[in-house]
């Protein structure tokens, strides 16, 4: 990040004073106005924010084509900083602030953007594993959520054109099975419009939450509940949702979903269940509801974009069990690099390197009367990975190949799913869920930093 010495600013802010007066606005002043300035780094690249209602489209016009002279005009060591001071002059001098609150009680009136829906659901449990074959079996399942809808306010809310924050409560009884028992999830989820009209709407719902099994597998007491291992679960939720309107207050819905069910191996045994499912749901709205164009998303003036292409080196560790040692835990550390090109605002594709270290596996190669060392415990694989980011939260789905591999018991190939949050600058913590076939091999926690490469203007 530049620095520029105190004189030099203000001096500038001097000129900018100076010139700003002999200004010619060909717009007239707005009813109402609300701005807020605000500057912000994200990889050392300067970005400015004006939320604002009730402007018209000259003025918008005005601003980007000052905008444009300004960094055309003046030096690459000032120009953000002169746009930057300009625009905040240029708002300070010619308009009068009010709240937004009072705004948006006048432009809202009885909208709201909470609502509780309830659902009920009918699927079965896929046997993706011979051992499963016993839970062949059809099954109700109930759901009641408490679901905000995003005002726009903040740029990934624009960018997602105004998703749904939710919180839901899943209970299902595996019709009334005596190995399975019952189960009890809560978890948060966020449903992404997919499209939005006055009479339908659907959208794509993804939540990750932990679930409570009253019934787990026992050596003597519920040998054959092999699908799970522990008390504690991660619950995964993917929903596509088809909702159609009743009347303002009042929606009916539709969905199709995979939920998981996994302790990722951490006490095994643990197969995992995976429940393809149907399900009707109604919602209601509490007031009428928030449409996209009751709040205009905020303009986000970008005089740098965002590194094109970024390095993530992450290093994670974890706890697996075995189903032949019941009860030991064998540690598993993870370590990856991947390039990452970023292909639009929500999203960027990867390839990398991935390296894993898993004593377990010390355990299976004696079992077959190989010997090893530690380094020989080592897979060393290629990677490709999509991520989709909400701001500071990223989820990333990964798929990838062993390039070498001594104990081969697991497979060739491999999946990922991973939670990552930017705790501070570049840094981020992870959550990655690592599995064969589909079946859970681990849950690693760690740390990443994203080395970013910015573009070379010539």
């Amino acid at each position: 990040m530049f620095s520029i010495p105190r004189t030099a600013k203000a001096q500038f802010v001097h000129d900018c004073q100076q010139s700003f007066k002999s200004f010619q606005f060909p717009f007239h002043k707005p009813t109402y106005f609300v701005a807020k300035v605000s500057i912000y780094t994200e990889f050392s690249d300067f970005k400015l924010i004006i939320p604002f209602a009730g402007l018209s489209e000259d003025f918008n016009t005005f601003v980007h084509q000052h905008i444009r002279h300004l960094k055309t005009k003046n030096s690459r060591r000032f120009r953000h900083l002169q746009a930057i001071l300009f625009i905040g002059i240029l708002l300070s001098e010619i308009y009068n602030p009010c709240t937004a609150q009072n705004i948006l009680q006048k432009k809202q009136g009885h909208l709201s953007t909470f609502s509780i829906e309830t659902r009920a659901y009918y699927g079965f449990i896929n046997n993706y594993h011979n051992e499963l074959k016993l839970f062949n079996t059809h099954l109700p399942a109930f759901e009641v959520s408490l679901i905000k809808s995003a005002s726009g306010r903040k740029s990934w809310e624009s960018i997602y054109q105004n998703p749904k924050i939710g919180y839901s409560l899943f209970y299902t009884s595996f019709n009334n099975s005596a190995v399975l028992g019952s189960a009890l999830a809560v978890y948060p989820h966020i449903d992404f419009p997919l499209f939005n009209t006055p009479k339908q709407k659907a959208s794509f719902r993804i939540g990750l939450g932990l679930a409570y099994f009253n019934k787990k597998f026992h050596s003597i007491e519920n040998y054959q509940n092999l699908a799970i291992g522990s008390s504690f679960n991660a619950f995964v939720h993917f929903m596509f949702d088809y909702q159609f309107h009743l009347n303002d207050r009042n929606r009916l819905s539709l969905g199709m979903s995979l939920i998981h069910f996994s302790n990722g191996s951490f006490t095994t045994p643990n197969y995992g269940l995976n429940l393809p499912m149907a399900s009707v749901g109604y919602i209601h709205q509490f007031g009428k509801e928030l449409q996209n164009n009751d709040l205009k998303p905020y303009p986000l003036f970008l005089f740098t974009e965002n590194a094109p292409l970024r390095i993530d080196i992450q290093a994670g560790f974890g706890l697996k069990s075995l189903n032949t040692t019941l009860g030991e835990k064998f540690p598993v550390f993870t370590q990856s690099m991947t390039v990452f090109k970023t292909i639009n605002k929500k999203s960027s594709l990867g390839v990398g390197i991935d390296f894993s270290w898993d004593k377990s596996h010390e355990e299976l190669l004696l079992q077959r009367e190989i010997g090893s060392t530690n380094l020989g415990l080592i897979k060393y694989a290629l990677a490709a990975n999509y991520e989709l980011r909400l701001e500071k939260l990223s989820l990333k789905f990964g798929i990838g190949g062993y390039v070498y591999a001594k104990e081969q018991n697991e497979g060739a190939f491999f999946e990922k799913l991973a939670l990552n949050y930017l705790v501070y600058r570049n840094v981020y913590a992870s959550m990655e869920l690592k599995a064969h076939a589909a079946r859970a091999a681990y849950l690693a926690w760690g740390l990443g930093y994203q080395l970013p490469f910015k573009k070379v203007n010539r």
